[in-house]
């Protein structure tokens, strides 16, 4: 497919329509183990029976999400995960650091939970060879959040906006794009290797900025003030 624009100007002169075609449920083990019985001796007449215990077990339940696919293109000054095994192994280091502007969650501070690298396996048209993997550095791991965010100016890259979908290109990159990201909710979503017509579950976003004016690109872009980079730096594990 071709991707050059109809026209020379960047914003919004393409249309995506020939683009891509477009815990644990385990119960608690219920093993009390099995009724004995003491044997009769010749002195006993009656057979005692043990009984497991009556006291209830008790134990916390945790709810976890399944990671989360969606890499939203946003704003602001971070890149953000949510979940840990994104994470580059060697790359985390846990921190503790509360953010007072919660995009989230406005009735509540916002948590940041660590630091790291990430890489994203992206398809950046519709040749198989068409992909590339995006390789961010001081991601915050958020783990409130709905879905990652990806921001294309701290990654270096410029950003194109088309009808239905978007673009980044790095200097130096040739004629391919760094990456594409589809029209999703109001902002756009990357389009991941391997993922090309369904690029994650998308119903918390959905969910999360149905309400929301201007969409989720900027609704989900997370600003981390001077203050609070220092004490996420400071309080690293």
């Amino acid at each position: 497919m071709d991707l050059t624009p109809n026209a020379t100007s960047t914003l919004r002169t393409r249309t995506l329509d020939d683009f891509l075609a477009d815990d644990d449920d385990q119960s608690y083990p219920h093993n009390p183990g099995p009724t004995s019985t003491i044997p009769t001796t010749a002195t006993t007449t009656t057979s005692q029976t043990t009984h497991p215990p009556t006291e209830k077990r008790t134990r916390t339940a945790t709810l976890t999400k399944p990671p989360t696919k969606d890499w939203m293109v946003v704003q602001g000054n971070a890149h953000y995960a949510r979940d840990l095994s994104t994470f580059l192994p060697g790359s985390y280091r846990p921190t503790h650091q509360t953010l007072s502007h919660n995009i989230f969650d406005p009735s509540s501070e916002l948590h940041v939970a660590g630091i790291g690298s990430v890489r994203i396996p992206v398809q950046t048209g519709p040749a198989p060879t068409d992909t590339n993997v995006l390789e961010l550095h001081d991601v915050l791991h958020v783990p409130e959040a709905v879905c990652n965010g990806f921001n294309p100016l701290l990654y270096g890259s410029s950003l194109s906006c088309y009808e239905g979908w978007w673009e980044g290109r790095v200097a130096g990159g040739g004629e391919r794009p760094a990456w594409v990201a589809r029209g999703f909710a109001g902002g756009a979503r990357l389009v991941l290797l391997g993922r090309a017509e369904e690029d994650g579950v998308g119903s918390e976003i959905v969910d999360t900025v149905s309400s929301w004016d201007g969409g989720a690109g900027g609704g989900l872009s997370l600003y981390v003030s001077g203050e609070e980079w220092a004490g996420i730096r400071e309080n690293l594990g």
